[in-house]
């Protein structure tokens, strides 16, 4: 919810999945530019949506959101082919900025 709240915040339109599963539904029915994406969600985490994504590609950006912020989670989100990574906790001016990089305002 906060994620949705910062998005709408900067004039764009959000939409939310419940789970990684559904997240990819919604980006088959809706054709997003952009994706932020958990890395941790249920039935399937943002490592296997990444991991789908290389195997299906689609015309979107992915930013990933994750809690471990080390140089070895890095490395492999920008691998399974993240866009950009964003540290939990949230940091809204981050996300601002983050978002701007890659939506046209």
């Amino acid at each position: 919810m906060l994620l949705k709240k910062l998005i709408e915040q900067d004039g764009y339109h959000c939409i939310e999945a419940a789970d990684g599963r559904q997240a990819l539904a919604m980006v088959d029915k809706h054709h997003p530019q952009l994706m932020l994406l958990d890395i941790q969600m249920p039935v399937m985490n943002g490592y296997e949506v990444l991991q789908h994504f290389q195997e299906h590609p689609q015309p979107l950006s992915i930013i990933t959101v994750t809690a471990n912020n080390d140089i070895e989670e890095k490395n492999r989100l920008e691998k399974l082919g993240a866009d950009a990574i964003c540290a939990k906790p949230i940091d809204s001016q981050q996300i601002h900025q983050t978002l701007g990089q890659f939506l046209p305002h």
